[in-house]
């Protein structure tokens, strides 16, 4: 609950009751949770959660696999990204999505996905109402 809490993208609404929603969506399966651990001897260690969701543009009917929100406890290797990252390709392929999307202002995302040759050039705006 605190790590997904705490990596909300931007335009999450700030409400009392948007984790109990989040949360809602996660049981629903509208929502997917990710985690990305090591096992060191009887003990588990947690590195990253990651949630995503498949997302259907209702104009064109393409559908994406949006990263939601990434915690890292630690951030980990470039070859354990790289392998988080088939995981998602993997699960994206598999249920029809073009993309695998997101939104980030962390310039270690932001150089790890340009490396692997993905865009950064698109930006995401806000205006508040």
């Amino acid at each position: 609950k605190y790590a997904i809490r705490e990596a909300l993208p931007p335009f999450a609404q700030d409400t009392p009751d948007k984790i109990t929603r989040i949360l809602e969506s996660i049981i629903l399966g509208e929502l997917e949770v990710w985690a990305y651990y090591d096992i060191e001897g009887n003990v588990i260690k947690l590195k990253s959660i990651i949630t995503t969701s498949i997302v259907t543009d209702s104009e064109s009917k393409t559908k994406n696999l949006l990263i939601y929100s990434i915690y890292n406890f630690t951030f980990g290797t470039r070859d354990e990204w790289l392998e988080g990252m088939e995981a998602l390709k993997k699960y994206a392929k598999a249920n029809d999505c073009l993309y695998i999307t997101g939104f980030t202002t962390e310039p270690l995302i932001l150089d790890f996905v340009n490396s692997v040759g993905g865009d950064t050039s698109v930006r995401f705006i806000r205006i508040p109402v």
